[in-house]
């Protein structure tokens, strides 16, 4: 009877403590007056990312922890610079180097930890926050969390396993892209040479682009639809691709996604989409 006591008292406490949740809002704060043409990567394993345009050539990021179980301290940042690259990094154990090639994100510890009453691994989270100058490029990357970039017009690389990837007000060269969850992109003005490149394998793509868009257009689905509302002259239309030119800009048009629907219009005033194929 004692033991069975025992056992229901450890459970308890085991609940107790997995349904608490810790949180840092301060965690990590830095800033540094940055050059125009500079680019700043930030590396998450387990957290959203948030970009917003900065007033001026100050760059600031601030980094918020939370856990359900665990340690805060499981997370820190390191921030490193390689000429005008700046690397910015939550760091799990086993994350690997903040670099343009070391970082793994982050490690909840061996699978067997699961087994374990006291050592589990950890589930802390890191969110950051970054204000980024204009004419500065940002590569933004986490596993698992939302990127969301807001008034970036010097080139735009968002990346994603498990969320959403949502950009407006950028402009720049392109590249947002996840696995699970919707591209959305919002570009009310681009460069002659600013390409576009939006990608998911379950979700739908979503782009207002510039009316006067002109370009390489590659639209493809494999179970989905394609709903786009800039006639492309002599298109080549199949059941789940369009391609084809408009004008004479080499730009590139590329959106794809496996399971959802590509939807393209007009910004800011859409048209009717034309050109549908299901």
């Amino acid at each position: 009877m004692k033991l069975r006591h025992f056992a229901l008292i450890i459970a308890t406490l085991g609940t107790g403590a997995c349904s608490r949740v810790t949180r840092n809002d301060d965690a990590f704060a830095w800033s540094e007056n940055i050059p125009a043409g500079a680019t700043v990567h930030l590396r998450d394993g387990m957290g959203n990312i948030t970009v917003n345009a900065a007033p001026g050539r100050t760059a600031s990021v601030r980094g918020a922890l939370r856990s359900r179980r665990g340690h805060l301290d499981d997370v820190h940042f390191v921030v490193n610079r390689t000429g005008n690259d700046y690397y910015i990094c939550a760091m799990w154990r086993n994350s690997g180097e903040c670099n343009a090639s070391g970082y793994r994100g982050s490690s909840s510890g061996p699978w067997w930890t699961i087994f374990s009453l006291f050592h589990h691994g950890s589930d802390a989270a890191a969110n950051i926050t970054m204000q980024l100058p204009s004419g500065t490029a940002v590569d933004a990357r986490t596993l698992n969390g939302i990127v969301t970039i807001d008034g970036a017009n010097a080139g735009v690389s968002a990346h994603t396993v498990n969320g959403a990837v949502r950009a407006s007000n950028v402009s720049g060269p392109l590249m947002l892209s996840t696995v699970n969850g919707e591209v959305r992109l919002a570009a009310a003005t681009l460069a002659p040479s600013d390409s576009v490149h939006l990608s998911t394998v379950n979700g739908a793509v979503h782009a207002e682009l510039p009316p006067n868009l002109d370009g390489e257009f590659d639209l493809s689905v494999t179970n989905g639809v394609v709903r786009n509302a800039f006639p492309i002259p002599g298109a080549s239309i199949s059941r789940h691709h369009i391609s084809g030119q408009i004008g004479t800009s080499t730009r590139v048009i590329r959106m794809h996604t496996v399971n959802g629907a590509i939807v393209i219009d007009a910004h800011p005033n859409a048209g009717p989409a034309t050109g549908s194929i299901q």
